[in-house]
């Protein structure tokens, strides 16, 4: 399968990170073998649950990045910032406990929860005028077909055509 484009950044990420699938998969708390799907291309798709997750886990990694390829791959410009690796070791252990607590996770949830919000307005915003300009073209008159004749067949091999009046 080929990679799309969400799993060919999810895999720079990880090697730029130096880190192998699954130490990327134990740190966000993604199984395994959905990490492994995406990264093969079988699952097209990135759930929400997942950038969260993920934002979790590494949260100087850009989402926009991730989703569409906007920006730089690292929110930090120095990436020994990004690779602490006492940091990277707490977070793979599973025995570690998270050192974050709940209200600054609830805090990056909803910080997540509005870049989200506003990628969908943005993409609904730049496929908005598409939409119209199809919508115009469709209504034209020129583009619209009109019935000629309409023919009936009947089981007796008889048959009846109407045409509509000008």
């Amino acid at each position: 399968m080929e990679d799309t484009p969400v799993a060919s950044r999810l895999r720079a990420i990880i090697e730029a990170l130096g880190i192998t699938d699954s130490q990327f998969a134990d740190a966000c708390s993604i199984s395994r073998p959905t990490l492994s799907l995406l990264l093969a291309g079988k699952n097209k798709k990135i759930s929400d649950v997942m950038l969260s997750q993920i934002h979790h886990a590494f949260p100087q990694v850009s989402i926009l990045w991730i989703l569409f390829g906007e920006g730089m791959m690292f929110k930090s410009e120095n990436k020994d910032d990004v690779t602490d690796e006492n940091d990277l070791e707490n977070r793979i252990s599973p025995d570690s406990p998270r050192k974050e607590d709940e209200e600054l996770n609830l805090i990056n949830v909803r910080q997540l929860e509005c870049i989200i919000q506003d990628v969908v307005n943005k993409s609904f915003d730049a496929y908005r005028t598409t939409i119209e300009k199809t919508i115009l073209k469709i209504s034209e008159p020129s583009t619209l077909r009109k019935v000629s004749e309409i023919t009936i067949y009947y089981d007796d091999s008889t048959f009846e055509t109407f045409v509509p009046e000008k």
